[in-house]
């Protein structure tokens, strides 16, 4: 049997680093935010250094998971449903010295003349459910995060979506006004003169229908037919999407966007392409290297 490292993916959403660190090397602390049920909680008891006597406390108090106001959002969820979970918060990161032997922590020897140490804690409805020592040798914050693309001044980078933010609004505006033009010119608007009908006419179009019409001679109905501009508009969100590709550096034929003209039409033309476009990529890759 040979011991391998494990990963695990932490949700985006319940990572809260150090909001003053740029980068991994820079964070003093970390919290990785747990929902948690009571079989879930219990399990813990069979991991080292959790206190199970503590854990049972916390379990006989009840849940005390609150939705954060973003939860309901991405849910896309209106149905109110009462949580039988518990909020379970997990620290890594530096605290004085002192403050570790008040909380009854083992330091190594080697540690004690070190001002700052490094700690594991676990909370639960304000329990200290897990109290250690850094692990790790040397002490580090178990957490890697890698930025699609670097930003000088967030920990958390720059990402697709925010990249091509300007360039999605463009395309979603353009789709608007293309549907709006092709409901306008899809249908026919008609102007009515009523000098020269018959009162009380039913004004409902349908294919046969007689209008009685009485006085002068004219054309008492006409249609307004509206010029269909969807085609422009088109054009406009291809061009749009064009710029989503050079700001993101994913070009569409990449994910299968079919109808490549030019230089894409051969195999060689393609290739070239291709191999431009993996320029970013590689970017990308190097920064899972990096961080």
């Amino acid at each position: 049997q040979k011991k391998i490292a494990d990963f695990q993916y932490v949700n985006l959403w319940d990572a809260y680093p150090d909001p003053e660190a740029r980068f991994t090397h820079e964070l003093s602390y970390f919290v990785q935010r747990h929902k948690m049920n009571r079989s879930q909680l219990r399990d813990l008891k069979k991991r080292p250094y959790f206190l199970s006597d503590t854990i049972e406390s916390v379990i006989k108090q009840g849940p005390n998971y609150v939705k954060e106001y973003w939860e309901n959002t991405l849910e896309d969820n209106e149905i109110e449903v009462t949580p039988e979970t518990f909020e379970v918060l997990e620290f890594w990161g530096v605290v004085d010295k002192q403050i570790a032997k008040d909380a009854e922590i083992e330091i190594p020897k080697e540690y004690e003349d070190y001002d700052e140490v490094q700690v594991n804690i676990w909370v639960c409805s304000n329990y200290a459910i897990r109290v250690v020592f850094n692990p790790f040798i040397p002490a580090r914050i178990p957490y890697f995060i890698v930025p699609y693309e670097i930003h000088p001044f967030s920990i958390f980078g720059i990402g697709v979506v925010e990249n091509m933010e300007d360039s999605q609004q463009l395309m979603n505006g353009s789709m608007r006004m293309a549907i709006d033009n092709a409901v306008l010119s899809g249908h026919n608007i008609f102007e009515v003169n009523t000098t020269f009908l018959t009162p009380g006419q039913d004004m409902e179009i349908y294919p046969g229908k007689i209008f009685y019409s009485e006085g002068p001679q004219g054309q008492a109905i006409r249609d307004i037919k509206f010029q269909n501009v969807t085609n422009e508009n088109f054009m406009v969100f291809d061009k749009a999407r064009q710029l989503a590709d050079e700001s993101t550096g994913i070009p569409s034929y990449s994910h299968g966007q079919s109808g490549i003209q030019s230089v894409g039409r051969t195999a060689a033309g393609m290739s070239m392409l291709m191999g431009a476009s993996a320029l970013n990529i590689k970017n990308v890759i190097r920064n899972v290297d990096e961080y």
